[in-house]
């Protein structure tokens, strides 16, 4: 991932990791870290290609291309959505997801 996120910070043209650290809250150490294919949380990753506007996918396994998420971005509302039910318990996200299944089968049937 180290070589991504080389390759994403100069085309994003980030010259300084500080303020990126900052905005992701994390010290410029562990930017470092993850330069040299240190570890990264997934709650990090995903904040990381969000703030640098790059695809998940591409940054941690090298699929696709880095901006290839574009053509199916989500909006700030929808994005809100998934990170409420990210923090949620497991039998609350679930039924929640069962609310959601039980809304989309209304539409379907016109109902």
């Amino acid at each position: 991932m180290g070589e991504r996120l080389e390759q994403v910070l100069r085309a994003r043209k980030v010259r300084k990791v500080y303020p990126l650290a900052l905005e992701l809250g994390v010290n410029e150490s562990c930017i470092s870290r993850w330069r040299r294919d240190g570890a990264i949380s997934t709650d990090n990753a995903i904040r990381l290609c969000r703030i640098l506007d790059v695809s998940l996918d591409w940054l941690l396994c090298g699929r696709g291309q880095m901006d290839q998420h574009k053509g199916r971005s989500i909006s700030d509302e929808e994005y809100a959505v998934i990170e409420a039910l990210r923090l949620l318990p497991g039998e609350a996200r679930h039924s929640i997801l069962n609310l959601f299944a039980a809304i989309d089968s209304r539409l379907d049937n016109g109902s």
